[in-house]
């Protein structure tokens, strides 16, 4: 009775199975062919989204066209021709700072390892006055000027004389209205190889060009399996197969017309690597012989005793798992063990570790009040040693024993400062070293610092500024002594690991009460900068960037540990932000108490100076900004340039608006027309006879100012210098 109820049970069983296998063949089936469809889609996107990224790429080197048009070296040229210059009289400099910002532009825009535009033509009145060519480009290149300077907006065509370049072109407006073009040309082939080029044999992608677009121009593979006629062809048409009469593939052909470009593109593929090898019949068949087969198995399964298999493999499960669980209870009593006797033998090397630091924190402490004890005691000498030699120094001594002694005065000097960091160190270290709370000027400190530091930078060539906000609170009380040390430290640091650029210190208010003040000096430089991994150890003691630097720059590496400890000392904190090669920037901030009376540096400002025009031409932009800043604050009428082309034509223009400048700071070093040329250009002009000009220099002892008051100047300061004293030489000069 129980027999034809189990076979009916496994019957019913197979049908299901039989029927869920024929489900799963039949979604496979339809799989297969969505498969099919996406990979055509795919196909034919990427190829689309490909040619819309050359479009994109074209366009923005139209737009580089048009900003290179509207550069302010272009402009410079047609506003100086417009005023009259000829090229015995300026413009000959201005055309020839076209021609290098043509070369610029030429080097800086490359398409991997060559360069975009071979070729770069500057049009002044549609004739040729800047021809720029690639590096080994014979000029070998023509075109039809008239068509390619007929247009009045930025235009990219087909170069009809040469079929390889494509041409950019557009016009330099001035006034609104077109005084010249720019014209570039760019190889097919260039960016063809960089976008289009495929090593698969069964890819190809052609540019087609010309008024009819149906010449072939670039082609991405060597064996081309349609020919031209065929692609003519194919141009209208949105997809088409093609069947290659010498070896029978099929091709899937793909056109896109690339509007606002001069050419069309057309690709082709062969069906193989799109949909593969497999045909969704062939596939249906074979997977209805599987399920046969399956079927076939399943029936010959439900005849075996399948009931007493399992439960003898059940049974012998279940026996291994016990004999499992068994062996993991042992194996994790023993482990207990283990870990308590762990732990005993930990806790005594904790009590063990406790006890040797705590005789090694003794020691330290030990340690640092002698070095605090012996430095001193070793500084009061060499302080004895150096004054001596400064004496010496003083009297009447040959060349070689005056270079003797001056051996031994830096050496002195060197070995004080390392002494000296040693012993604010140990002070710190042993909990010795005391701050002061006295008044203080701010503008003083900083200023006073500036001059120190001045000839070490001078030496470099380096451009000092400090850059002060000017509601900043000058009136403090602290220790000027120790926020000069820190100040000191990281000024110095940056002139020491900069050999070219400029060292800019600035000062903002962070915030402020009635009574405080918290003030954040940043110090930025553009020096050899600091790894990013190295950068978090920067303030640990004796650390500097590698051994090299120790060699190569001296110190003892403890100079930003005892800025970092100082700072925290006022109340603050420190840090640094840097780039390896191009610079680092080093800040800290302070809190301070301010004075009861306050001066700011508006209450410092002459009221004889509000009002006066004043020019100011220095190539430094922080320079610049820092002097904007100041003489701003004393209410003075200031504009600004960094160039003596510039200069004359706002000194020119104030005349034309009845508004004359009454006083010009001219910085000497500037590249083009430099501080002397441009002060005989100004003295030269009998209407800018009234004009009092003053000389910036970066040091005294370089600049012959007898020669400079021939010319015509007027006073020289030397940077950097105190506020004071150019509000002196201003007030002096304008009253």
């Amino acid at each position: 009775m129980n027999i034809p109820v189990k076979r009916t049970a496994y019957i019913l069983g197979s049908i299901l199975i039989i029927a869920y296998a024929f489900q799963i063949i039949y979604s496979n089936y339809q799989a297969n062919i969505e498969l099919r469809n996406r990979s055509l889609q795919r196909a034919y996107t990427d190829f689309f989204d490909k040619y819309s990224s050359v479009k994109t790429y074209l366009k923005e080197r139209q737009k580089d066209f048009q900003d290179l048009a509207s550069d302010r070296t272009i402009s410079t040229y047609f506003q100086n021709k417009a005023m009259g210059m000829t090229m015995m009289y300026g413009l000959a400099i201005s055309l020839n700072n076209v021609k290098q910002r043509l070369i610029s532009f030429q080097t800086t825009n490359n398409l991997g390892k060559h360069t975009l535009f071979p070729k770069i033509i500057f049009l002044d009145k549609n004739k040729p006055c800047v021809t720029v060519l690639a590096d080994n480009l014979v000029d070998q290149i023509t075109y039809d000027k008239d068509a390619l300077i007929d247009s009045h907006k930025t235009s990219m065509q087909h170069d009809t004389t040469n079929p390889e370049y494509l041409i950019i072109s557009t016009p330099c407006i001035l006034k609104d209205k077109i005084v010249g073009h720019l014209i570039g040309w760019m190889s097919y082939g260039l960016f063809f190889d960089h976008f289009f080029q495929t090593s698969k044999a069964v890819e190809h992608v052609i540019l087609l060009t010309g008024k009819t677009r149906n010449t072939p121009v670039c082609n991405s593979s060597d064996s081309n399996p349609i020919n031209s006629e065929d692609i003519r062809g194919l141009l209208n048409r949105k997809e088409q197969t093609y069947t290659n009469p010498d070896d029978g593939t099929t091709f899937l052909i793909f056109s896109v017309n690339c509007d606002q470009t001069p050419f069309d593109a057309v690709k082709f593929i062969s069906c193989i690597e799109i949909f593969g090898t497999d045909d969704p019949e062939k596939l249906l068949i074979r997977m209805v012989s599987i399920c046969s087969l399956i079927f076939i198995f399943t029936v010959m399964l439900i005849r075996l005793n399948v009931k007493q298999q399992i439960g003898a493999i059940q049974l012998a499960d279940a026996e291994e798992r016990r004999r499992k669980i068994e062996q993991k209870n042992k194996e994790l009593e023993i482990a207990r063990k283990k870990e308590a006797d762990a732990n005993i033998k930990l806790q005594a090397s904790q009590k063990e570790i406790e006890s040797q630091n705590e005789r090694l924190r003794e020691m330290d402490r030990l340690k640092s009040e002698f070095l605090a004890n012996m430095s001193h005691e070793i500084r009061t000498p060499m302080n004895g040693v150096i004054g001596m030699t400064d004496l010496l120094l003083k009297t009447e001594l040959n060349e070689k024993q005056r270079r003797y002694v001056e051996v031994v005065n830096t050496s002195g000097q060197s070995l004080l400062t390392i002494i000296n960091d040693i012993l604010d160190f140990s002070k710190i270290e042993a909990k010795k070293l005391d701050l002061a709370h006295i008044a203080f000027d701010l503008l003083d400190v900083v200023e006073d610092l500036f001059l120190t530091l001045a000839f070490q930078a001078h030496e470099k060539g380096l451009e000092l500024v400090m850059d002060m906000s000017p509601d900043m609170p000058l009136l403090l009380r602290g220790d000027p002594a120790r926020l000069g040390q820190i100040l000191t430290n990281l000024v110095g640091n940056a002139i020491k690991f900069t050999h070219m650029g400029e060292v800019v210190l600035y000062i903002d208010l962070t915030s402020e009460s009635d009574n405080t003040a918290i003030l954040r000096f940043r110090v930025k430089d553009t020096g050899i900068g600091i790894p990013l991994d190295r950068q978090e150890k920067m303030f640990d003691h004796f650390t500097q960037v590698d051994t090299s630097h120790t060699r190569q720059y001296g110190g003892t590496g403890l100079g930003l540990a005892i800025s970092k400890q100082l700072s925290e000392m006022m109340g603050g904190e420190i840090g640094l932000i840097s780039e390896e090669g191009k610079g680092s920037e080093f800040w800290f901030t302070v809190h301070l108490e301010k004075q009861e009376r306050q001066d700011n540096n508006n209450a410092r400002q002459s009221s004889e100076l509000s009002g006066m025009r004043l020019l100011l031409v220095d190539d430094n932009d922080s320079s610049r900004k820092s002097f904007m800043r100041q003489m701003q604050s004393w209410n003075m009428q200031v504009s600004e340039t960094s160039n003596g082309f510039d200069a004359i034509r706002m000194l020119y223009k104030a005349l034309a608006d009845n508004a004359p400048f009454q006083i010009a700071l001219i910085d000497k070093d500037m590249p083009g027309l430099n501080g002397e040329a441009l002060g005989r250009a100004i003295k030269a002009e009998t209407r800018l006879t009234h004009l009092k000009m003053v000389v910036l220099n970066c040091s005294r002892a370089e600049l012959n100012f007898e020669h400079f008051q021939k010319i015509g100047f007027n006073a020289f300061l030397a940077k950097p210098f105190k506020r004071s004293d150019l509000k002196n030489t201003l007030i002096k000069h304008l009253s």
